[in-house]
């Protein structure tokens, strides 16, 4: 092997509610990179924050080596981690982390502050895309289009939940979409056909998060779109959307993300005219430049027969060999292998 492979680590699992997709994802990385090019340490945040890492590189994935206490490795707190790995030469630190904590900006900031380079988007790009509110504020600024929606505070909701329920009624009607302002992987999601149902999902996206957010329902096909790239790079790959058909559910739900007889996932799209892909595509490339986004980008939508809504934009998607973003780069072309090497060359030229 080359003498010159440069040392990257990668980083997962976390204390938010989407740990287990990252310890997935992180693994699938670690498997996957290409040795002759990269000397790969492995880093796993345990649910208490406390972080466990490989002083040496690693040949395959540990993830749940070190997840299980199966090997030897170093503990710390995640800052002095950080001091380490930069004193260890580590030259990029590979983000594999989902959800509050590693993919809303408080991270990215540690990181910088570090001194040490990473994948995927910076802090404003990261907090903006992890709320949902502010996330499709913004996504109407820039002129995509979003369905009619209000935001709802806990304590809003507590004080006096007729006048809530009023409200949701009178701006988007039934049925409606609640969703925990941030969070992802489906999680406290529920969709609400009258008052009642509304109820019910409004406490039970309160058992995640303090803001939620209520949308309309837009009836259509659910695609997904990844672009390749940083923000500030002239050229970017927009990959061909995913269509997302649930077998089940009525929507792309937790179960359909991740069970083994979940979602149909069909990409290129199989029902989405080449004319509205054009349109798809265009706009999550719009996003991915206006939130300046680095790296990787996936935006949902919603597509119907002569116009589309956005849902929300994910700075960091689910990275195992089976998720949309590596299905749809293997339809470019572009190997599962070829996909982390980009992802990893963007991270070090990212312009923070």
């Amino acid at each position: 092997m080359s003498s010159t492979r440069r040392r990257l680590l990668v980083l997962c699992g976390g204390t938010s509610s989407e740990r287990g997709v990252s310890l997935t994802s992180g693994a699938g990385v670690l498997e996957a990179l290409d040795r002759s090019r990269w000397l790969a340490h492995a880093a796993v945040i345990t649910s208490s924050g406390e972080v466990r890492w490989t002083e040496a590189p690693c040949e395959h994935s540990v993830v749940r080596e070190l997840e299980e206490r199966r090997m030897t490795f170093r503990t710390s707190s995640l800052h002095a981690a950080m001091d380490e790995w930069r004193r260890l030469g580590i030259e990029v630190v590979f983000l594999a982390l989902h959800g509050l904590g590693g993919e809303d900006g408080r991270l990215q900031g540690a990181l910088e502050a570090a001194g040490l380079a990473y994948t995927g988007s910076g802090v404003a790009g990261s907090a903006l895309c992890m709320d949902k509110i502010w996330n499709r504020a913004a996504a109407a600024d820039l002129g995509v289009p979003v369905s009619p929606a209000v935001s709802v505070l806990a304590l809003e909701w507590h004080r006096d939940r007729a006048a809530v329920l009023r409200t949701i009624e009178a701006s988007t009607g039934w049925p409606c979409f609640v969703k925990p302002a941030r969070g992802g992987s489906s999680l406290g999601l529920s969709r609400a056909a009258d008052r009642i149902e509304a109820e019910r999902a409004l406490d039970l996206a309160f058992a995640h998060d303090g803001r939620v957010l209520v949308e309309a329902e837009f009836r259509g096909t659910e695609v997904s779109c990844g672009v390749l790239g940083n923000a500030e790079d002239e050229e970017l790959l927009v990959l061909e959307p995913v269509e997302i058909r649930p077998r089940k559910d009525p929507f792309f739900s937790y179960e359909e993300k991740y069970s083994a007889e979940g979602a149909l996932e069909h990409c290129p799209a199989i029902s989405v005219p080449r004319p509205m892909i054009a349109r798809i595509q265009e706009a999550a490339v719009r996003l991915h430049r206006g939130f300046a986004l680095q790296g990787m980008s996936r935006t949902d939508f919603l597509v119907g027969p002569d116009s589309f809504a956005m849902l929300e934009t994910n700075t960091i998607p689910g990275l195992t060999p089976r998720s949309l973003l590596p299905l749809a780069a293997r339809v470019a072309g572009i190997s599962y292998a070829e996909l982390l090497e980009r992802i990893a060359e963007l991270g070090l030229r990212a312009r923070r």
